[in-house]
């Protein structure tokens, strides 16, 4: 019987090239010979660094012998000075004035950095406080007519007239604060928390003493504890209805020239000066603010607006 024919082994591994072998004991026989020379590699990094560490510790060795050598000779005498006991120090560089600044600025970056942006910010503040105008009287608008508030520089200028300079900045200026109040701002609208936080701070405060609000506006607050009983105290006006001026009884739509008249049932009330996240203090102090003001406006509203004269041109 025919003795099985050997096959040739390098580093006890059988060759892969034979074709005999099935492909199973090929990829064995490859993936062992990948782990042997990984394990040669690896045997000669260790073998490097082994001689690296003991070259350097071979080193240090001579260098300590040297200097025990050299410390011996200077006390017996033989040598007067040596480099390796008292190694030769190097002068301390000497900076220019220029040199020293880079080098301040360089490792100091961060921190400059970090001031430079808090003195831009607060210089931003400041200018914007000093050169902010703040309003004498604001006025809040809350019924949801933008009519009205394209208009709110006509409604300033009819607030502004008499009025007083009470912040003492040598200017009298009226503003108008709109939040507009409807069901889809209220309810529906992605902004809804913000405009009912924002409608609840403004009647907690004393910002806005004044208010122009319509009936939509008054199904989101309780206007029949709001507002100062009007009626009483001005019985000459016709257009007073209990805590509130009915605008679409005045001439409000022919003072501001809107073309459509006033939403249903706007009108202009006077809020109470109940406390809130003002002290009471400030809400009377507000109120009395603006209660000169609601009679000036009372009495615009009641008479004709001044007709705009145009000049034409002739021969």
């Amino acid at each position: 019987m025919k003795e099985k024919e050997q096959h040739p082994v390098e580093d006890g591994l059988a060759k892969v090239e034979d074709t005999n072998l099935s492909a199973f004991e090929n990829a064995r026989m490859l993936e062992a010979r990948a782990r042997r020379e990984e394990e040669l590699a690896e045997r000669a990094r260790q073998a490097a660094e082994n001689e690296a560490a003991y070259q350097a510790r071979e080193a240090y060795a001579k260098e300590l012998y040297d200097e025990k050598l050299d410390l011996m000779r200077l006390k017996q005498g033989v040598i007067t000075d040596s480099d390796k006991v008292f190694p030769e120090k190097e002068p301390p560089k000497k900076y220019t004035l220029s040199e020293k600044i880079g080098n301040w600025i360089y490792h100091s970056k961060w921190w400059l950095g970090i001031a430079v942006f808090c003195v831009a910010v607060g210089g931003f503040l400041l200018y914007d406080h000093l050169t902010k105008v703040e309003a004498d009287v604001n006025l809040l608008l809350i019924s949801n007519d933008y009519e009205i508030y394209s208009r709110s520089q006509t409604l300033c200028d009819m607030m502004e007239k008499n009025l007083a300079d009470y912040n003492d900045d040598d200017r009298s200026v009226a503003a108008v604060v709109f939040v507009p109040v409807s069901q889809k701002s209220m309810e529906n609208g992605s902004y809804a928390s913000a405009y009912n936080t924002q409608l609840m701070v403004q009647f907690q405060s004393n910002m806005c003493m004044l208010v122009i609000g319509d009936k939509a506006s008054d199904e989101y607050i309780e206007s029949d504890k709001l507002y100062v009983e009007l009626e009483e105290l001005y019985p000459q006006y016709d257009f007073i209805e209990g805590d509130r001026i009915l605008l679409e009884k005045t001439n409000f739509q022919a003072w501001l020239g809107t073309p459509e008249p006033p939403r249903e049932g706007a009108y202009l009330a006077l809020r109470l000066p109940v406390g809130g996240m003002s002290s009471e203090e400030e809400m009377k102090q507000a109120y009395d603010e603006a209660l000169p003001v609601l009679e000036t406006l009372m009495e615009q509203l009641a008479a004709e607006p001044p007709v705009t004269e145009t000049t034409t041109g002739g021969e």
